[in-house]
């Protein structure tokens, strides 16, 4: 079953690998695959790479939202 993933910490620390994304929240650090990640929510006060929001899109849709979780902008990969 995949999920949503929302950051909406914005001390959170993403890393994008090829099969799977690390990400620190609250000082504890995680990992996720692709395949169990529908939708990913990321807060536009994380400091993130445009170049790894565009990269982790070609995997999952990504959103950017608002410290009050409205959607700001989509980045999905249309093939």
């Amino acid at each position: 079953m995949k999920k949503e993933l929302i950051f909406k910490n914005p001390n959170a620390k993403l890393r994008i690998f090829s099969t799977y994304l690390q990400f620190t929240s609250n000082g504890v650090p995680m990992l996720l695959g692709y395949k169990n990640i529908q939708n990913i929510y990321i807060n536009k006060t994380i400091n993130i790479n445009l170049c790894d929001i565009y990269r982790l899109s070609l995997k999952i849709p990504v959103y950017i939202i608002d410290q009050n979780g409205h959607i700001l902008a989509s980045i999905k990969d249309e093939k």
